[in-house]
């Protein structure tokens, strides 16, 4: 992780409320490859940065149980 140095800066006590990470998506089916499904499936969790599904975390929010992708008139759960 990564934060800009600013004066009194101390790393034993700065706190991080967000972090970047890289989503790995095993056996997901190519029919699903596409912006629209890497949009819906990232925001569910965070917010899309990156096509490569890199997604910033809120710490404070937590991680969903689960997740419905829904894209046009498709949903995928």
């Amino acid at each position: 992780m990564l934060k800009r140095w600013s004066l009194g800066f101390s790393p034993f006590i700065e706190s991080f409320t967000k972090i970047s990470m890289w989503m790995i998506l095993p056996d997901f089916s190519l029919e699903l490859l596409s912006l629209p499904v890497f949009e819906a499936l990232a925001n569910s969790i965070g917010k899309f940065i990156f096509l490569d599904v890199l997604v910033e975390l809120d710490l404070d929010r937590g991680l969903p149980n689960s997740l419905n992708i829904c894209v046009g008139d498709q949903s995928f759960c």
